[in-house]
């Protein structure tokens, strides 16, 4: 089954999450949570994309460092579109 390009999802507290499908509509700066199937694995800001949008770099929340994601990594992105921080699993990646 396949996800629609662009999701919303609502939580009665904190931000909304937007599945980003097109990797080159992300920004430098563009709050984001990584997931691996149903796990958030990384949230933090995009620091840097390349032209095509194949890769990203993200600076880690909590002083994780800088990680690299590459489109192969089979994962899906999602932009913080709220202000606040999430409650459960993701509040823990902050």
């Amino acid at each position: 089954m396949r996800r629609p390009l662009r999701t919303r999802i609502r939580r009665t507290s904190g931000p909304s999450l937007e599945l980003v499908g097109n990797w080159t509509a992300l920004n430098p700066s563009d709050r984001v949570v990584i997931y691996r199937g149903d796990t958030a694995t990384a949230s933090g800001s995009v620091d840097l994309r390349s032209p095509a949008g194949s890769v990203f770099w993200i600076l880690q929340a909590g002083g994780q460092g800088r990680v690299m994601i590459h489109k192969a990594d089979g994962v899906a992105v999602y932009r913080r579109t709220g202000h606040s921080a999430p409650p459960g699993i993701l509040s823990s990646l902050r």
